[in-house]
Parts: C-alpha cells; sequence; structure tokens
C-alpha cells in the first residue's frame, strides 16, 4: 500500500515537468513559425 501511494508521488514531479515543457513548446512553435515567415 505505501509503495502505490508512493511512486503516483514520485511520478508527479515529472508529469508537471512534461506538461511544462510540452506548453513552452506549443508557445514557441508559434513564434518560430512568425519567424520564417518574416524572414
Amino acid at each position: 500500500i505505501t509503495l502505490k501511494r508512493e511512486i503516483p508521488e514520485a511520478m508527479k514531479p515529472r508529469r508537471i515537468a512534461i506538461t511544462s515543457s510540452t506548453a513552452r513548446a506549443e508557445e514557441a512553435v508559434p513564434q518560430i513559425e512568425a519567424r520564417k515567415e518574416a524572414a
């Protein structure tokens, strides 16, 4: 029971890091496309 509770807690920081990194990547894509169009 303790293992099942500890594993999700350990995975939360990784999930947050993944979601934040993907959100940043999605925000960066329009900027890259705008740079390509400007150039």
